[in-house]
This record gives structure tokens, sequence and C-alpha cells, in this order.
């Protein structure tokens, strides 16, 4: 496989995703039996799909990404450059597979390597039961059989930046699922994809919020909805770098002060490929102007 086919292979996966594949049922079991990773734009998922209005923005006391990651580093990975090099053949494979019975997860140590739009993960699920998949920032289902998995916010791209990460599958029925045997999940990103999505706080206090939309409520184009995310807190001398992985599924972007990450924005991806702001989260106590300033947005 040549370097355009790898580029074909990963683009054809994350176009095939759908945008809003669950019914909000199944959204809100999963979050009720899982940890969530993004509970604050799980909770605008299922309130797009049902149509419910609600305010603009909610408030989210102490906003702060919640897990274990092994190795240290964020808790989201450890960060990279800000654009990738040419797409290099990876050592690791693609795709981490992983067979799940009831009582294990193995290979016990897996590697895999991050493409453009994440880590891509496979369960074979041979348990006879439905299962779940947890890491430490989330999970989400593992039906019998062999299944590729979603991230729980949508697309088969998981935005697991390069390091390691405790992963197991548990099956619905278990009573102890911390007795259920896991496995190690190590992430690298020999292209560069990943660009740290970590807060850089001066202080312990973050800010968070969520934008909540009724159904049918139009979309943006890209960079407009990045700007009404980001702009309100910007001041002259802010940029706006995009992070995480460039062609995830929900995409991210950093308002950057003196080369610190202040606030992040998440972007829901809509199915007509506009946008809108999704969660966002922040350093307290930051300068501000007043109505804000249009920070220029800086690729690479």
């Amino acid at each position: 496989m040549n370097d355009d086919d790898i580029r074909t292979q990963l683009r054809r996966e994350l176009d095939s995703a759908p945008v809003w594949r669950l019914d909000p049922g199944d959204a809100i079991g999963r979050a009720g039996r899982h940890r969530r990773r993004r509970t604050a734009v799980t909770a605008v998922s299922v309130v797009v799909a049902l149509g419910v209005t609600a305010a603009s923005l909610v408030g989210l006391a102490s906003f702060r990404r919640h897990g274990t990651i092994l190795g240290g580093g964020s808790s989201r990975g450890s960060g990279s450059s800000a654009s990738a090099p040419s797409f290099t053949q990876p050592s690791a494979p693609l795709v981490a597979a992983f067979t799940c019975d009831g009582s294990t997860t193995s290979p016990a140590d897996v590697s895999v390597t991050a493409g453009p739009a994440g880590v891509r993960i496979e369960v074979d699920n041979t348990s006879g039961e439905a299962m779940g998949f947890d890491e430490p920032l989330g999970g989400t289902n593992a039906p019998r059989g062999r299944h590729e998995l979603e991230d729980p916010d949508g697309g088969t791209g998981w935005p697991l930046g390069p390091g390691d990460y405790a992963v197991k599958c548990v099956p619905n029925s278990a009573t102890d699922p911390d007795a259920i045997a896991g496995a190690t999940l190590h992430v690298v990103d020999p292209n560069g994809f990943w660009v740290s999505d970590r807060l850089q706080c001066t202080t312990d206090q973050e800010f968070g919020g969520v934008g909540d939309y009724p159904a049918g409520v139009d979309g943006e184009p890209l960079d407009r909805a990045v700007h009404e995310a980001l702009d309100g807190y910007a001041v002259p001398g802010d940029v706006i770098r995009p992070v995480g992985y460039p062609e995830a599924f929900r995409r991210q972007f950093a308002l950057v002060r003196d080369g610190r990450n202040i606030v992040l924005a998440t972007l829901l991806h809509l199915p007509d490929d506009t946008w809108l702001p999704g969660e966002t989260g922040g350093c307290s106590g930051e300068d501000q102007v007043k109505g804000g300033f249009r920070a220029p947005i800086r690729r690479g």
C-alpha cells in the first residue's frame, strides 16, 4: 500500500461516518453506562436530535478533563508540532485491534499509528453479549462480532494523542468492571498530526460551557463558527490555531496568548458539512476587552 492509498483509506473511513447516528435513547443509555469524554458535547448532540431549546450557553463549573493516562502527559495526549510533515509509512498498524471474550481484553499491549483523523480501534467481541469499550476519558458500545468502533462524538477517529492508555472491554452484565482484565493501548504519531489541546492556565481556575441548539438550526462555514466561539475571549495579539487532529470528526481550535492555549473550542459538525460552536472551556482570570477581538486563524 503506497502513501496515496493510505490517505484515501483514512479519508474514506472518515467520510463514511454518519453525523447523527444514535437515536436520543441510545445516546442517553451510553452516557449512563460509560464515562464520557466530552459530556457537554454529547448533551448538545442529544438536544439537537430532540429539538429541545435551551440557553445558548450553559456554564459548567470547574471545567476539566478527567481520566488517568499511563505514563503521564496531558489527559488527551502529549502534544506535537503545529504542522504535519508529509505522510510516512507507519511502523505500527493503522488500526488497534482487540479481542474481548468477556473476561480479558487481548492482546495485553497494542500499538497503533494515529492518522490525520485520530486513532482507529477495532474490537472482536467473542463473548456472545453486548459490551462496552472503555478508555480513561470515555467509552462506547462494543456489540457482538468484529466492528470498528466509533468515537462517542462520532466518526471512527478517536482523539487520543500520543501516549499510553489503559483500555478494556466490559460486558454489560458485569457486576464488578474493575475485575475485568484490561490492556494498554500505545498511540504513536510519527507524522506529527497531533497538536496539543491542553490548556496552559496560570491558575487552577477554569470555566466551561456548551451551546444548545434546536433541531434544524443552520450551521456556518468552519472559520465563521470558530470566530463565533473564540473571539469573545480574545484581545489584540492573540491568535487562533487548530489543535487535536487536523481531520477529526469534531474539530478543535485554541485561542493562543503568549504561546499558551487559554481557551479551547470544539465545533459541532452538521450533516450539510456546516459547523456550530459546541463545547468551550478555558482559563479563568485572563484579560478580556469589551466586545472581544477578531483574532486571526493561523494554520501551519
